[in-house]
């Protein structure tokens, strides 16, 4: 034993076995969070899934796909464009670091309910209703603020939301200080993830599930004029095989597959939808620095295609860097 009234010297342990067991219980602690994310997630997935099942029949059948598929593809999309936003520095410049596990889960909440509030009928301002019913979801977003942030990340995902905070700009908002710098971020990643929902898995059938064709067939034999201006948008998004983020050499680029076949019988369509996306993309963080690669079997006719409808593409393009790749597939 030791002399009464002197402290011992604790023994000393290798810095090597310290750090050993604080990295095991560090890994441990993510692993507890990411499982209970996950499961929390999944329960998000289930009750957005009975929301816009059980209101499927209060949508307009003559718009594209409002429901569960689309919303699947958008929290795909999601992981996607952060992906891409993280590869080119985009997340860093904005806030420093990439985001945590718990920022990822409000991003992809808000991914997965962002068009909940079409339940109430009215496309225009679905944004607006999706916050209203995120903000009544106690049970799935416990914590106020959590909840606060989530529904604030639905409602910009379109333009038409985030005007209700006073711009369609996502950046604009950032300038007056309406959203901070990460806010502005996941919002500029859900908007864009959403827009990239553009190719013709968003028309194969309505939220209701008919397929296209009886969708356009019904437009077509009606005389409802608003009906009939869907047909842009069916015909357009049958033109565009599929959308996606990539990194040009440091830069972002949108890459689009176009169907040649369309661009031929109803290029003007495929034009309108396309500079739709772009717009959206226009109002992000992103702006106009980026590229879209038009991509296409006939890279001739994109070409021609492009040039021929500069009447459609407007403010979205100018700026960005546009390039046209041979499609071999």
């Amino acid at each position: 034993m030791g002399t009464p009234g002197i402290s011992q010297p604790i023994p000393s342990r290798p810095v090597e076995e310290i750090k050993a067991k604080f990295k095991s219980a560090l890994e441990e602690a993510r692993e507890t969070e990411r499982y209970e994310l996950q499961s929390r997630m999944n329960k998000v997935k289930s009750e957005s899934e009975k929301i816009l099942e059980d209101a499927k029949e209060n949508v307009d059948p003559n718009i594209n796909d409002h429901g569960l598929k689309h919303a699947q593809r958008v929290v795909d999309k999601t992981e996607k464009v952060e992906t891409s936003f993280n590869d080119v520095s985009l997340t860093n410049q904005q806030m420093g670091r990439f985001q945590d596990q718990r920022e990822k889960f409000e991003l992809q909440s808000a991914a997965c309910m962002h068009d909940v509030g079409i339940a109430q009928g009215m496309k225009e301002e679905h944004a607006v209703q999706s916050r209203k019913i995120i903000d009544s979801r106690a049970d799935l977003f416990p914590d106020v603020q959590e909840r606060e942030r989530i529904s604030g990340l639905a409602v910009l995902h379109s333009k038409e939301g985030s005007r209700s905070l006073g711009s369609d700009n996502i950046s604009e908002l950032e300038r007056k200080g309406m959203l901070s710098k990460k806010e502005a971020l996941q919002a500029s990643i859900l908007r864009i993830a959403d827009a990239l929902d553009v190719g013709k898995s968003r028309v194969e059938r309505n939220t209701q599930g008919e397929p296209a064709h009886k969708v356009i067939d019904r437009i077509q034999g009606t005389q409802n004029e608003k009906a009939k201006s869907y047909l842009t948008h069916w015909r357009g998004h049958q033109g565009i095989i599929n959308a996606e983020t990539y990194n040009d050499n440091g830069r972002l680029g949108i890459r689009m597959k176009l169907d040649p076949e369309s661009l031929r019988s109803h290029g003007s369509s495929v034009a309108f939808v396309v500079n739709d996306a772009l717009s959206d993309v226009h109002s992000t963080i992103v702006g106009s620095n980026y590229t879209v690669d038009f991509k296409c079997a006939d890279k001739t006719l994109a070409r021609e295609w492009y040039r021929s409808n500069q009447g459609v593409f407007g403010e979205e393009t100018r700026g960005i860097r546009v390039e046209f790749t041979q499609a071999y597939d």
